[in-house]
């Protein structure tokens, strides 16, 4: 992984721009919201937070290769940003590319225990290792814990309706579990989310 560079308070977007972009982004269609963002990634090339919220909207536009080099490039900028990696991940994932989705998530495993994201992502690796109980039990602590980012919830529970369902008909269990991007909630919404409720700090 790249090397962070703290990049200096000039290069990034600053508070009351931020409410302003995230403002604008959360009542713009996809083209509209992605000409904004396009603007401002150019503005702000070092705010990891720009490059996410890029990701998300290219993301729900169905760009999902252009999305991951927009995620690998917030991470890349902040190597903590939590909930873009988590983001990363599952694209990789529902995209079926495994190894590539756990290779985002290891870091996550550096969050505390109780931590929403930790927990759906050990609750998706134990899908992805066929440990359909702990699958279910992982995504559901997850559910519990997370406060941060609503929208996910949905999409971890119908995990969890998948695998149970598929349980409980003795059907296969796949990875196919994992909600496609079509059918997920809009990852531009979990940023939203984020931004919306103040945390609006580098």
């Amino acid at each position: 992984m790249e090397t962070n560079r703290v990049a200096p308070v000039a290069e990034l977007c600053d508070p009351e721009s931020l409410c302003a972009l995230v403002a604008d982004v959360s009542v713009a269609d996809n083209a509209a919201a992605l000409r904004l963002l396009t603007q401002a990634v150019e503005r702000w090339p070092q705010d990891a937070r720009i490059h996410f919220l890029n990701g998300s909207c290219l993301a729900e536009g169905g760009r999902y290769d252009d999305a991951i080099v927009a995620f690998e490039r917030a991470v890349g900028l902040q190597s903590d940003y939590a909930i873009a990696r988590f983001q990363l991940g599952l694209l990789h994932l529902s995209s079926g590319r495994v190894a590539q989705a756990l290779a985002a998530w290891e870091p996550l495993d550096g969050l505390i225990e109780r931590d929403a994201l930790r927990l759906f992502k050990q609750g998706l690796t134990a899908l992805i290792e066929e440990r359909w109980q702990d699958c279910v039990e992982l995504l559901r602590a997850g559910i519990d814990a997370n406060t941060a980012f609503p929208p996910l919830n949905s999409d971890m529970q119908r995990v969890i309706e998948r695998v149970s369902g598929a349980l409980a008909g003795n059907q296969a269990v796949t990875t196919e579990n994992i909600p496609s991007q079509s059918e997920a909630e809009s990852s531009r919404h979990v940023l939203l989310t984020e931004y919306l409720t103040s945390k609006t700090k580098h």
